[in-house]
């Protein structure tokens, strides 16, 4: 809840919700090259953490030393109170934005609200706030990328349903194998007991879906602008 309200307060100065990633090449790899500026870190103010988004450098890489430091604090926020804290290098993010409504590279123009150089605006959620998919939980698996980082990190997509402890959509024929693993994004999860991930919504509700929920009505959620009728869920 506390994020959707910095997403809210961030779109009401800005006009539009932040980049999901922002990087100058395309498609986004899930490694440590790049500039890779996330959602997260361009929302660090609005989340009560303007000392942390002043230290840090925007004029470099996520990634360059000069955001050694501030990109390795670990923000309560970001943290599920019930998953087993990793042993990262930097500060861990249990919170992903939707950049997609099937597995695919984070990239421009996708079905998501926070994706490649995005910039959506309150038109361009035409569904419905209610009935579109920003933020879900996800569990970090990287050591090195953390919320700075606009990369599987703290993007996911809705390439299929999620199950617990954690789901990661593959398809392996999908990308050259030198390539696969880091354009690879996956999908959300958690830890909880009751099978299930909390997800927030863009008129700034938290729910709780279950991982039995039909995989169509989550991709339907997962796109902002798809025309469709959404039922009870």
């Amino acid at each position: 809840m506390q994020i959707g309200i910095a997403l809210q307060h961030y779109a009401s100065v800005h006009e539009m919700l932040p980049p999901g990633c922002v990087n100058a090449t395309r498609p986004v790899l899930s490694e440590e090259k790049g500039y890779h500026v996330s959602w997260v870190a361009a929302t660090l103010p609005f989340l009560g953490k303007r000392n942390i988004y002043e230290h840090f450098d925007f004029s470099a890489s996520v990634y360059d030393n000069r955001n050694k430091k501030p990109r390795a604090i670990q923000i309560e926020v970001l943290i599920c109170p019930s998953a087993a804290l990793p042993s990262l290098e930097v500060g861990p993010c249990f919170y992903a934005g939707c950049h997609h409504d099937s597995e695919a590279p984070i990239d421009i123009d996708q079905n998501g609200v926070l994706f490649l150089n995005s910039s959506v605006k309150r038109n361009d959620v035409a569904d419905g706030f209610s009935q579109t998919i920003y933020v879900g939980e996800c569990l970090p698996d990287h050591p090195n990328l953390g919320w700075a980082s606009g990369t599987r990190s703290t993007l996911r997509n809705m390439g299929s349903s999620f199950k617990g402890p954690q789901y990661i959509y593959t398809e392996p024929e999908q990308f050259p194998d030198a390539e696969r693993d880091l354009k690879l994004v996956g999908g959300f999860g958690s830890q909880h007991s009751y099978h299930g991930a909390n997800f927030l919504f863009g008129d700034g509700s938290v729910r709780r879906l279950k991982d039995t929920i039909d995989i169509e009505v989550l991709r339907l959620l997962a796109n902002r602008h798809d025309g469709q009728m959404v039922g009870d869920f």
